[in-house]
């Protein structure tokens, strides 16, 4: 038998947590920290905003209640923000008159710069305002595009920042994400249009022909690509006459699958705006049910708000046929693979 001694216990972000996981954590930290007492718990309940999520205040609020000899050790000195930021959050939370401890506001030693403060009617407005600001200083030489940067709540909001930012021919990089039209649910969902609108992108249908999953596997498609090769045709036009390509096997009738469907999408596209044909592909394919199976429920979250941000996108496309608004898609709208 192995005995392992805890002689410490640490819990962060105790703030965002749920109540009903909470109950099994409180006994756990029971358990765990009972004969030595050493437990740290941090947390903000300023911060508790999960709300949406389960996340319950109280577990943060109720903690002294529940650990009695607890010692509370307030971290009120900030080091990330200036003090005119702080300023201004404070104010907004001093409004929170229920449900919060009682604290001393945030401070720091570096004043900074007076914030401006800007309401917009649209995330197109919102977008057009900051990068316009942030070139105006550029050009008098205030600063330079490095010194600059735009922070956003989720990845998707990411979009319309990027799309500006290239129009204007500014450089940018995303921290701790992918580039809007790099991300893998738009590059797919946009080689399927791309493959309606021009099978001969042998890269936008070879990304596709097996998304979501159909069983085709990789041999089968090389020996499309070489019989496609060895006949100077297109990938798609080799996969219209994959019953003519020798040894493919079982892979026949799935290719054959992949076809019908673009060709009923052709069909569908002659009725539908983009928007619709996307919602199309994704309902005919079960992209979203299919594809998400295999992520955990954040990453679906995150997708699923990235597809909608992408309708945003193709609604805003005026053009009256697939063929000339995919043709005529703005810079930024990239389907290199």
């Amino acid at each position: 038998m192995c005995w392992i001694i805890i002689r410490s216990v640490s819990v962060t972000s105790w703030w965002t947590s749920i109540r009903i996981r909470i109950q099994y954590s409180f006994e756990l930290i029971h358990l765990l920290a009972s004969k030595y007492r050493n437990l740290c718990v941090v947390g903000d309940d300023d911060q508790s905003i999960y709300k949406f999520r389960g996340a319950n205040i109280k577990n943060i609020l109720d903690f002294e209640h529940v650990f009695d000899d607890t010692k509370v050790i307030k971290l009120e000195q900030n080091y990330r923000s200036t003090g005119n930021i702080l300023n201004a959050a404070n104010a907004v939370i001093r409004n929170n008159h229920v449900g919060r401890k009682d604290k001393n506001s945030l401070w720091t030693e570096n004043e900074g710069n007076m914030i401006q403060f800007r309401q917009f009617d649209s995330a197109y407005e919102e977008a057009e305002y900051v990068v316009g600001d942030i070139r105006r200083h550029v050009n008098k030489e205030l600063c330079s595009y490095k010194d600059n940067a735009v922070l956003y709540r989720t990845n998707a909001q990411s979009r319309m920042f990027e799309e500006r930012f290239v129009r204007d021919s500014i450089p940018y990089k995303v921290i701790g994400g992918v580039n809007f039209y790099a991300r893998r649910e738009i590059k797919d969902l946009l080689a399927y249009l791309k493959t309606i609108d021009n099978g001969r992108d042998d890269l936008a249908v070879r990304r596709i022909v097996n998304v979501p999953k159909r069983g085709i596997g990789l041999t089968s498609i090389n020996r499309v690509q070489e019989y496609a090769s060895s006949r100077e045709c297109s990938f798609y036009d080799a996969l219209r006459a994959v019953d003519l390509i020798p040894n493919i096997g079982r892979g026949t009738g799935k290719t054959g699958i992949i076809c019908c469907m673009i060709e009923h999408f052709k069909m569908s596209g002659r009725n539908f705006k983009s928007v619709g044909l996307m919602q199309e592909v994704i309902d005919k394919t079960g992209y979203i049910e299919i594809h998400g199976m295999q992520k955990e429920k954040k990453k679906q979250h995150q997708e699923s708000k990235n597809i909608d941000e992408l309708r945003t996108r193709l609604r805003f496309m005026k053009s009256p046929c697939l063929r000339h608004r995919m043709r005529h898609r703005h810079s930024a709208v990239s389907l290199k693979m």
